[in-house]
């Protein structure tokens, strides 16, 4: 069976070859926080692309190749609405990491951002004598009394 094709110029958010021109690709999910470091890279004459993780794809034999890659994804993401954008974002930089890009706040990074539990595992392993209260639940009401107000353990 032959693979369906594909046409990439009509995918938004696709990475294309163009961006090989570019010495920066900006992958981001939230417009309005990137005005500013837009507007200062334009202002520079920087060659850059943005990839808006909202409405985007990628074809992970075909990433394109930039000098820098900056992830700019929030995993707060799913409070917009845009729940997808973090895992695409962590398979994206996953890709480009593996293939060679350099990647500025990448998949390790953004990894940890992600899972409390690990920044306090990492936290426990950098600094001795340090106890974390941490109640990892998704249910409140399954917490012991008196965890919602600091008193857990």
């Amino acid at each position: 069976m032959a693979a369906a094709s594909v046409d990439n110029e009509r995918l938004p958010g696709i990475m294309r070859e163009a961006a090989m021109s570019h010495d920066l690709v900006i992958l981001f999910e939230h417009p309005e926080w990137q005005k500013p470091l837009f507007a200062a890279l334009g202002r520079r004459g920087i060659r850059f692309e943005t990839f808006d993780l909202k409405h985007a794809c990628f074809d992970p034999d075909r990433v394109a190749q930039a000098r820098l890659y900056f992830n700019q994804a929030s995993p707060s993401a799913y409070v917009r609405g845009n729940a997808r954008a973090v895992p695409l974002a962590l398979s994206l930089m996953r890709s480009l990491e593996l293939g060679g890009a350099r990647v500025l706040n990448g998949a390790r990074a953004f990894a940890l951002d992600l899972s409390k539990s690990t920044q306090a595992a990492l936290m426990h392993s950098w600094v001795s004598g340090i106890r974390t209260r941490l109640p990892l639940t998704t249910r409140t009401r399954l917490l012991p009394r008196g965890a919602i107000d600091g008193r857990l353990c």
